[in-house]
């Protein structure tokens, strides 16, 4: 009888005493996917209010060259904050 065979007969004792994860494993799908569905929901509703309010500010050239000459500054500095 080798380490293998030990190891091979707790593995299945462990299995055949552990119980039934069924059950939580169906509350838990169900708490997941109603977080992931509340926070999908969220990012909907920014992404939204943030397009009404920016698109306007998109179309202005000035905009856009503030934009092209800070954002690469702001992106550093944020990545290593």
């Amino acid at each position: 009888m080798g380490i293998w065979d030990i190891v091979s007969g707790a593995s299945d004792s462990l299995k055949r005493n552990a119980p039934n994860q069924t059950p939580v494993t169906k509350v838990a799908k169900n708490v997941f996917s109603t977080a992931y569905g509340f926070g999908s929901a969220a990012v909907t509703k920014v992404d939204g209010a943030v397009r009404d309010k920016m698109i306007p500010y998109f179309r202005n050239e000035q905009v856009w060259s503030k934009i092209s000459l800070y954002g690469p500054i702001l992106l550093r500095n944020g990545a290593s904050a």
